[in-house]
């Protein structure tokens, strides 16, 4: 097994704690299906009572009312939560099994949050990783794409040969009998400036790798 190209501390570092996310992330969860089967002995997994539904029935039974959330300071409560969940620490120590449900049930959801941060997190580093690694393959890449474009120039002025002799023996009546019956059509014709090769060209020309278009190539 070869060793992964994107690779550095800070990545490894990130795929542990996102391991380690998903194994809390499944452990909250059936904790929380759990305290939902205590608390509402009807409630299973198969149906479609959520466990939102299960606390809000409890909370109703107690005429809970639900205020106002001011939304800095709901940034600033999930700023927190995320904090304390990447480093472990739990968010509240409840005793009822409503509370115990609530904090389950919100626990999970900071683990979720903090997946998706850690997920973030990777396709950034992940991002650099390929920034950095493409350029130090930049030379090797240059020089393979001039060594190919320098090979199609070739290629291209062998076809074009072809298709003149191609192009005579139909012109004169002489007709493809025996001869130009393989050819590369997949080229285009070669003195067409729209075909996919003269768009190639002109890619490869912009990039400096050729240093001019063949001249029955070039837009007018």
């Amino acid at each position: 097994m070869t060793e992964p190209i994107l690779k550095s501390d800070k990545l490894a570092g990130l795929n542990a704690k996102k391991a380690e996310l998903r194994a809390s992330a499944k452990l909250w969860n059936t904790e929380r299906h759990r305290l939902a089967k205590i608390l509402s002995p009807q409630y299973h997994e198969v149906t479609v009572t959520r466990i939102d539904d299960v606390l809000k029935d409890a909370a109703n039974r107690k005429g809970a009312v639900t205020g106002v959330i001011d939304e800095t300071a709901e940034a600033a409560r999930k700023a927190e939560e995320l904090r304390r969940t990447l480093a472990g620490e739990p968010l509240a120590n409840p005793s009822s099994i409503e509370e115990q449900l609530r904090v389950s049930n919100k626990q999970l959801t900071a683990v979720e949050d903090a997946l998706e941060y850690v997920n973030g997190e990777i396709r950034s580093e992940k991002t650099a990783l390929a920034i950095a690694y493409s350029k130090q393959r930049r030379p090797d890449h240059d020089r393979l794409m001039a060594k190919l474009c320098a090979s199609l120039l070739e290629t291209h002025k062998a076809w074009g040969e072809v298709y003149a002799l191609k192009r005579h023996l139909v012109d004169e009546g002489v007709g493809l009998i025996g001869l130009c019956l393989t050819m590369p059509d997949f080229l285009g014709a070669p003195v067409d400036p729209y075909s996919d090769m003269a768009d190639f060209f002109r890619a490869a020309k912009k990039e400096g790798f050729i240093n001019a278009v063949p001249n029955e190539l070039v837009l007018r």
